[in-house]
């Protein structure tokens, strides 16, 4: 758990959006088969610590789903004090690289950038968007499936909007 495990994104340009297995930095090469790196994006936020509670929590799940298994004993130790930055990547219809970004709390954020790199904004939702399952975006509108409060899964339909740095509503 929070191994920063490889990320990859087929592009329907023909390239290959990735970061790096056991990498836990901010960094996605864009790049074609057989070709050279055409790209690099990185980004130098503070990492994100995996909390004690977090922590605690995956290694009691583990112990129960290795109960069947005889109960083996792994090196708990080797569990990383950090997320990995890059949590998943995908593509909004008009072709935008959206970044997946590890925040404290149960809220997602995701980096936006236009096709040539270039940083749009970072998009931040309070919704209980589930992991794996990646949101469509088109325009300013995202479509994502989430729980509800009995953990029912169900899609919801939000709308993208600016927000000044003080909170309110940036004009359209």
């Amino acid at each position: 758990p929070f191994y920063a495990g490889e990320k990859r994104l087929l592009d329907p340009r023909g390239g290959i959006w990735s970061t790096d297995a056991g990498d836990p930095s901010y960094q996605i090469r864009y790049w074609r088969p057989g070709g050279d790196t055409t790209l690099v994006i990185e980004n130098r936020r503070p990492p994100v610590p995996v909390t004690d509670q977090e922590r605690d929590s995956v290694i009691a799940a583990m112990i129960e789903g290795l109960k069947p298994r005889g109960g083996a004993n792994p090196d708990w130790s080797k569990i990383p004090a950090r997320k990995p930055a890059v949590l998943a990547l995908f593509l909004s219809e008009e072709g935008e690289l959206w970044v997946e970004t590890p925040v404290p709390g149960a809220s997602r954020r995701y980096d936006r950038y236009a096709r040539d790199g270039v940083y749009i904004g970072s998009v931040e939702s309070s919704l209980p968007i589930l992991s794996g399952l990646r949101p469509i975006v088109v325009g300013d509108v995202l479509w994502a499936v989430v729980t509800d409060p009995l953990d029912v899964p169900c899609v919801v339909r939000a709308r993208i909007e600016s927000v000044e740095e003080d909170g309110r509503r940036a004009p359209s």
